[in-house]
C-alpha cells in the first residue's frame, strides 16, 4: 500500500496514485485541507487511478499517513510511506540524471531555474550542475527551502552542503502557496500566448515569474544560456478555470 501525502492539487500524489494502479498496488492519499464539493484537476485523476483520498488539516498530514500506515499493517498489509513531494535523497539522484542530460544537449548551459517545492529536483539539480548554476523559485511548500534543499543535497552527495552557496528565489510565495500570485498569472499567460506552452500556478507559474524577474533585474544578461526546467503540473492548471477569463 503506498502513502503519502500533499496539497489537494498535489502532483506527485496523482503520479503516485498513477504508479500504484500500474502496478497492482493499493494507494492512499492525504491531502491537505477540506474536500471540495467537485474533483477538478488532479483530483480527478486521484479519483480515475483508484486511490483513496483522505482529507487532514494542516500541518497534520503526515500524522494522518503514519496513522493510515499503522492501520495497514495491523491489518496484514505492507504500508510503504513516501515522503511529501517525493522528495528524498534517493529519488533526488533522478536530477541528477536530468542534470547529465540538460549537460549533454546544453553543454554551454549557464543557468537552470526550476521551481522548489519539496526540495528534491533543485537538490538533484545542484548535485549535478554545481550550486552555481541552479536558481531555485521558492514556491511556499516548505518553511525553509534553503534548509530542506541543503540537508537532502548532503544525503545524496555524502558532504555537508553549504546553505550559503544555494541561490533559491523567495519573493514569488505571495499570499502562500495555495494562492495564485498576481506575478505567476502573469507568466502562465506570458507563456501561453507567446508560446503556447502551459504552466501551472503552484510551481511553473512561480518559477516562470522569477525567470522574468530575474532578467528584469539583470541577474541573467542577454546572452547567458538559460534553461527553464518545465516539472509538469498541468492538471492542477485545470483546477483553475478563472484564469481563462484573465484578458492581460
Amino acid at each position: 500500500m503506498l502513502i503519502t501525502t500533499g496539497a489537494a492539487q498535489s502532483n506527485h500524489a496523482r503520479l503516485t496514485a498513477a504508479a500504484a494502479a500500474r502496478l497492482g498496488m493499493g494507494c492512499v492519499l492525504i491531502l491537505e485541507g477540506q474536500p471540495p464539493a467537485m474533483r477538478p484537476g488532479n483530483l480527478l485523476l486521484d479519483a480515475l487511478a483508484g486511490a483513496t483520498v483522505t482529507w487532514a488539516r494542516p500541518g497534520q498530514a503526515q500524522a494522518e499517513a503514519d496513522r493510515v500506515a499503522r492501520e495497514v499493517a495491523l491489518a496484514g498489509g505492507i504500508p510503504f510511506v513516501i515522503p511529501f513531494g517525493g522528495s528524498s535523497a534517493h529519488s533526488a539522484r533522478g536530477y541528477v540524471d536530468c542534470a547529465a542530460e540538460l549537460l549533454a544537449q546544453v553543454p554551454d548551459l549557464r543557468n537552470v531555474i526550476v521551481a522548489v517545492g519539496s526540495g528534491g529536483t533543485m537538490a538533484g539539480l545542484v548535485a549535478g550542475l554545481g550550486a552555481s548554476r541552479v536558481i531555485g523559485v521558492h514556491t511556499g511548500a516548505v518553511p525553509d527551502p534553503v534548509s530542506t534543499v541543503a540537508e537532502l543535497l548532503t544525503g545524496l552527495t555524502g558532504h555537508a552542503a553549504r546553505p550559503a552557496d544555494l541561490q533559491i528565489s523567495t519573493d514569488q510565495v505571495g499570499d502562500g502557496y495555495h494562492a495564485i500570485t498576481p506575478a505567476a498569472r502573469h507568466a502562465i499567460l506570458l507563456a501561453a500566448r507567446t508560446e503556447g506552452i502551459f504552466l501551472d500556478p503552484t510551481y511553473t507559474g512561480r518559477a516562470m515569474a522569477g525567470l522574468v524577474g530575474l532578467c528584469a533585474e539583470h541577474r541573467i544578461s542577454p546572452g547567458q544560456v538559460t534553461v527553464f526546467l518545465h516539472t509538469g503540473g498541468l492538471p492542477g492548471l485545470l483546477a483553475h478555470p478563472e484564469l481563462a477569463m484573465e484578458s492581460d
